[in-house]
């Protein structure tokens, strides 16, 4: 796309001149430079878009629950090993 808008300014700023070396070189960075304008705007436009369309990808903090601790009330132990009654094995001599 920028190549043809650089080659119709090129073409534009040609029409009707001498075609000496200065002229074309004008006319070349003429086109060039209009190929990098339109790229420019494109560009900013599709900058917008996407500002304007995608979604933030910000998320609020979780809200983090505390239990409430009443200092008066002891905790009560619970053991983890039950005692549990074991069968011995008679001495096998």
């Amino acid at each position: 796309m920028l190549a043809t808008v650089a080659a119709g300014r090129t073409t534009a700023l040609l029409a009707g001149v001498a075609s000496t070396p200065s002229n074309v070189s004008a006319a070349l960075s003429g086109g060039y430079a209009r190929a990098i304008d339109v790229g420019v705007v494109v560009l900013l436009a599709a900058g917008a878009v996407a500002a304007l369309t995608i979604p933030p990808l910000r998320r609020e903090p979780a809200v983090v629950a505390r239990a409430v601790v009443d200092p008066e009330v002891e905790a009560e132990v619970i053991p983890i090993v039950a005692e549990v009654g074991f069968i011995e094995e008679p001495d096998c001599a």
